[in-house]
């Protein structure tokens, strides 16, 4: 019995794989549900190797979803004590800090604790705001303790958890505003990673660090991706300015000298009149 075309055609047709599934997801830029549908429309019709699976394992994140909700692009944690427990650690506001973090595709804020004993536990993420003034005050109002209706509403119910005459808190603050920590002004420029990019490839400084930083690829060190520990190992290097040349090393030391005195976490602050 012959082959018909139809079936030769289907006899050569190599079915895409997981990894080619991947690139495609990655490709299209596809979320997680969206990703999960193709996947299993193209398995319902035979278009794929039949090694791939549906199926999603990550569900580590599905006993906390309770503690959040959405509020203007961003998913805020509004039980913040509920999240201590189900985790299972002790929720005292003086051993933890908040720290908050943006680029320009995400922002986020997170507890940090006080002595590294635990991880950072993220409080509100989000992968639509961009970093700007208005994304960082939709963030800290998200955040904040303070209700707005109660500067505006007039007329309450009887209170019933509370006893009057009473210093009563309704709700505690996260930690002690004095431990609120925002990246050095520096990192948020962006300077060195300008720095980086003006020197020159093929010499000796761009070969250090590109040794400096075994795990970092070439394409990142050319980009001058750096995060704050890799920036503050660098402005504590000797050996790296021996490395520039004469202007460029001028420049460096200006550089680290601004984020040493006044772009840093100190100030030096000179008197008026002193030599």
């Amino acid at each position: 019995m012959a082959i018909s075309e139809v079936e030769l055609r289907r006899d050569t047709h190599t079915t895409p794989t997981k990894k080619n599934l991947n690139d495609l997801i990655r490709d299209l830029g596809l979320t997680k549900s969206n990703a999960e549908l193709l996947t299993s429309s193209l398995k319902q019709w035979n278009l794929l190797d039949e090694s791939v699976q549906v199926a999603d394992p990550r569900k580590r994140h599905q006993p906390f979803c309770s503690f959040f909700t959405r509020q203007d692009g961003l998913f805020v944690c509004h039980n913040v004590t509920s999240l201590f427990e189900a985790i299972g650690i002790a929720c005292n506001q003086n051993e933890w800090r908040l720290f908050t973090d943006s680029s320009s595709r995400s922002l986020k804020a997170v507890l940090l604790h006080n002595g590294n004993k635990y991880p950072s536990l993220l409080l509100a993420p989000s992968v639509h705001l961009k970093e700007n003034y208005n994304s960082i005050n939709i963030l800290l109002d998200a955040l904040s303790r303070d209700t707005k209706p109660h500067y505006h509403r007039q007329y309450w119910p009887q209170r019933t958890e509370f006893s009057v005459g009473r210093n009563n808190v309704k709700w505690e603050p996260l930690v002690d505003p004095r431990k609120v920590l925002m990246p050095p002004l520096h990192i948020k420029l962006g300077l060195l990673k300008q720095f980086v990019r003006s020197v020159d490839k093929e010499s000796a400084a761009f070969k250090y660090l590109h040794d400096f930083f075994p795990k970092l690829s070439e394409a990142k060190v050319k980009a001058g991706v750096f995060v704050g520990p890799h920036i503050k190992k660098i402005l504590e290097c000797n050996e790296f300015p021996n490395k520039l040349i004469s202007k460029v090393k001028a420049a460096w030391d200006s550089f680290v000298a601004v984020v040493r005195g006044f772009l840093g976490n100190h100030k030096i602050v000179k008197l008026r009149g002193a030599g």
